[in-house]
């Protein structure tokens, strides 16, 4: 039991340290805005009329600011890239910040699921509060005086007010997105995710900077001269929510009838700054997809499985990130990403490579129109040369995988398709100037793309000298294997893998788990189990 919470520490230990930190904040920024909206003069006669649930209102929202606001940090994917160089250039090891801008992503959203439900149902109370305790010393507080029946009021809250009708559309925008955030549904209707995502941030934005302008809710504007309670015609406050001044009606205070304004929208100043940074992003990006393709080769390693090596010397990759393609004749909307199985080892050298897997429609149309460009029927490999667009390209990002060579014991898994990044390093590994000790295992029940790994291991394994490279092949298909060939049947026991490597005491292991979701499971759970002050195991995983 000890390994393992010595194990989780190690791998969760600065993740769950900041959701905290995280957490604590949305926990002292509601707190603030409730005790605001309790107890400050100016919102006590609005209290008097809510009750508890303006203040519940009031401090979801301030935290909803600040999420909303942070949510947008993470989609800025050239910003995150350069954070992440900064990171390594300094050598912070900050290495969750580093790679989970999705997870941190996740993590934001979830929280804004949570505080709009809160700030939905509070609202609703104070519609409710509205129509039934309205008082009429005080009417610049009542948004429709002149209705008096309950659902005429509530109606034309939510219709005929800016914060009312933005409120309602965000409502059901932030419902679609997450439901098509789910992993199920994500999965099988990926299109519908990405659509919905664009989408959102298109009409999510301007309902939000406006969201609060001029709404229902008001505010004391001359307290100075017309403290709340010293009018007695209005009825009488408990002394908890006034100020304790010696009196709890100052008379010399009653100088003028209590006059109330819009509580002013705060909204954009939370976004702003988010806003330039993300639009500044998407132009960056833009700019850099401007890039044409026209130069490409195709090499089909099976049925199921091809590699695109495309000519570019504007992208300036490392093994293990990956980047956006885009087939313009397929769709020019759709991005799709991808891990390099090869990179550029020198200046001189501009060819970039990538694995794609049939994985979906989109995958599909690409492999049909591929095979269909193929010149000779008995060559795997077509290449195009005249001078027509058939790709574009956006990135390199950074990914959990980009940094194997951190380690001087790593330890890589992957399966299927999950392999490129093991391709990319293998074949850069002999340009490694530190030693290191690699073992890498791999899964897949295509065994022309076993094969194909195991040749690309051995060339390159040769050819290396500071590099001690163990590769673990495994067969999960139906077809029977022959005595000739050197690859396991069934999956691997990656428990016993681990044992028998026999590090040294003291040594950091890196496992790095590129993937379906099981399979990153099982290793986090393995990593989790043997680490140790003797030997510890730090998972970095990415799901595919």
């Amino acid at each position: 039991m000890s390994c393992r919470i010595y194990g989780w520490i190690l791998n969760n230990g600065t993740k769950t340290l900041f959701k905290a930190v995280w957490c604590s904040l949305c926990g002292i920024l509601f707190w603030r805005a409730f005790v605001d909206y309790k107890y400050s003069p100016e919102y006590i006669y609005l209290h008097q009329i809510l009750g508890i649930w303006l203040c519940i209102a009031r401090a979801s929202a301030a935290v909803l600011h600040m999420n909303l606001a942070a949510v947008l940090i993470p989609l800025c994917r050239g910003l995150a890239l350069w954070g992440n160089r900064m990171l390594i250039k300094f050598g912070l090891g900050l290495t969750w910040l580093r790679w989970s801008a999705t997870s941190f992503h996740v993590f934001i959203g979830n929280i804004i699921m949570i505080f709009t439900v809160i700030h939905v149902v509070a609202h609703s109370f104070n519609t409710i509060n509205f129509s039934i305790n309205t008082d009429d010393n005080v009417a610049g507080l009542h948004p429709f005086p002149n209705q008096t029946q309950a659902y005429e009021v509530c109606l034309s809250i939510l219709i005929f007010t800016v914060p009312g009708a933005t409120g309602l559309l965000m409502t059901i925008i932030l419902c679609v997105l997450f439901w098509t955030s789910l992993q199920t549904v994500r999965r099988r209707f990926f299109n519908m995710f990405w659509y919905s995502h664009r989408l959102a941030v298109v009409l999510l934005l301007p309902l939000l900077l406006v969201h609060g302008h001029r709404g229902p809710l008001r505010r004391q504007i001359n307290t100075d001269r017309h403290f709340p309670g010293c009018n007695l015609t209005l009825a009488p406050f408990e002394d908890s929510l006034l100020p304790v001044n010696g009196s709890n009606q100052p008379e010399q205070h009653c100088l003028d009838a209590a006059k109330f304004d819009h509580i002013p929208c705060s909204s954009w100043q939370w976004l702003i700054l988010p806003l330039i940074l993300y639009c500044c992003d998407v132009v960056y990006r833009m700019i850099r997809r401007s890039h044409k393709v026209t130069d490409f080769s195709v090499t089909f390693v099976s049925d199921n499985v091809l590699e695109l090596a495309v000519k570019s010397t504007f992208i300036k990759a490392k093994p293990g990130q990956y980047v956006l393609l885009n087939c313009p004749v397929i769709s020019s909307l759709e991005w799709h990403p991808f891990t390099v199985s090869e990179v550029p080892c020198t200046a001189n050298e501009h060819i970039l490579k990538l694995m794609i897997g049939r994985a979906g429609d989109w995958t599909d149309e690409l492999f049909n129109r591929l095979s269909s460009r193929q010149q000779c029927t008995e060559s795997t490999t077509t290449t195009r040369h005249n001078g027509d667009e058939m790709f574009r390209i956006d990135g390199p990002f950074t990914s959990p995988l980009e940094h194997i060579d951190g380690y001087k014991d790593a330890v890589i898994v992957t399966g299927g398709v999950g392999v490129a990044p093991v391709l990319a390093w293998c074949r850069r590994f002999k340009h490694a100037e530190k030693s290191h000790r690699i073992c890498i295992i791999f899964v897949t029940r295509d065994d022309l793309l076993l094969k194909f790994v195991e040749l690309i291991c051995e060339q390159h394994r040769s050819k290396v000298v500071n590099i001690q490279t163990k590769a673990e092949l495994y067969y999960t298909g139906q077809r029977k294997l022959s005595q000739h060939e050197t690859f396991s049947k069934g999956r691997p026991n990656i428990r016993a893998i681990l044992h028998n490597l026999n590090h040294k005491k003291g040594s950091k292991v890196g496992v790095f788990v590129c993937g379906p979701p099981p399979m990153c499971k099982e290793a986090k759970r393995i990593c989790l189990d043997l680490s140790s002050r003797n030997v510890q195991y730090v998972c970095h995983k990415e799901t595919i």
